[in-house]
């Protein structure tokens, strides 16, 4: 028996397998690994994987960043139908400038995708598209333990503003129009009923106050009813909300700003802060203030930020300002006014 022969063979056949091995270690290395994160740089929705290594590209068209102010994401990455794979829900402009809301999975195929807008009118105007999209959210809490997405989008030009409740597979539950864009969202049990309503913060655009709107999101079709006619919107049923107040604005704010625009919404155990700014843009910190509310709305503290007292101070110097609202006077300028009563 050759047993030269057998050791030769035998050492080829362990390096084969070693090569092979090897092979296999380089390629699972270097295959395309699962979505870690993502980011949007100049309109382009980039993928990378867990090495940091770009997985993939989409061109979205979309936010580079989360707006300036309110709730909304430019773009989500969570897992949203629970297969244990992420999927990305980000916006991408159409041919004809409007704005959709595209699904993704974890390799960047398009799952599915939602128009945003639709031609809309007052007696006076029609707005026909393109509408832009504003931001969205995952709205995690319901009882049922499904997740839904919030999506905001607005007139390109105008103040109609669209906020829409989709189910994971991108169809509508619910839509919601505005007479006046809406910046920032968010879940709250104002009954303790176990079932969250939502909250939608934004512009009264016939006023130019903030306004906070509260809908059950699951029957919240419709439009808000508007006293002036330049701003009621038509061909959908009106006073779908569960409750409608307007926040008056300070002496400070009709000197600083055109309107005033909630930035945030945080539910508390018993309460609701509701920040406020009269003073956005120019890079410019922002004159706020916080709005306290109990569960029936009712307002209870109002607090002014370090920014806003700076102001004021400033603007009292330059001849601006008569004098320095205290928090008791400032207390007294801020007025709410229901146009809906809670309905709970």
């Amino acid at each position: 028996m050759d047993t030269s022969s057998t050791g030769t063979s035998r050492r080829e056949l362990f390096s084969l397998i070693g090569k092979t091995a090897g092979a296999a270690a380089m390629w699972w290395w270097q295959r395309p690994s699962p979505l870690h994160h993502a980011a949007i740089e100049n309109g382009v929705l980039i993928a990378y994987d867990f090495r940091g290594h770009v997985s993939w590209t989409f061109a979205s068209g979309g936010f580079e960043r989360a707006p300036s102010y309110g709730s909304l994401s430019a773009f989500v990455q969570s897992d949203i139908d629970g297969d244990g794979s992420p999927e990305i829900l980000v916006s991408r402009e159409s041919a004809k400038e409007n704005h959709d809301v595209v699904c993704l999975n974890a390799s960047g195929t398009v799952r599915w995708t939602r128009p945003l807008g639709r031609p809309v009118r007052t007696a006076e105007t029609v707005f026909d598209p393109p509408f832009r999209f504003r931001g969205l959210e995952l709205l995690r809490g319901f009882p049922d333990g499904v997740p839904r997405i919030l999506v905001a989008a607005h007139h390109h030009m105008w103040h109609p503003a669209q906020t829409l409740l989709l189910d994971i597979h991108g169809n509508i539950i619910s839509e919601y129009w505005h007479s006046g864009h809406l910046t920032t969202f968010a879940l709250f049990d104002c009954n303790r009923d176990g079932h969250p309503e939502l909250l939608a913060a934004g512009i009264n655009q016939a006023r130019k106050v903030a306004e906070l709107v509260v809908l059950d999101p699951f029957h919240m079709t419709g439009v808000s009813g508007e006293d002036n006619p330049g701003y009621q919107l038509l061909d959908m049923p009106r006073n779908v909300e569960r409750a409608r107040v307007l926040f008056s604005r300070t002496e400070l704010g009709h000197l600083t700003a055109a309107y005033s625009v909630p930035v945030s919404i945080i539910p508390k155990r018993d309460s609701i802060l509701l920040d406020v700014s009269e003073s956005l843009g120019n890079g410019q910190p922002a004159n706020s203030i916080a709005f306290e509310l109990d569960r029936n709305l009712v307002l209870r503290e109002v607090a002014p930020s370090d920014y806003f007292n700076l102001t004021q101070t400033l603007l009292v110097r330059e001849g601006k300002l008569k004098s320095i609202s205290t928090p008791s006077q400032l207390r007294q300028q801020l007025k709410q006014t229901f146009l809906v009563t809670p309905k709970w």
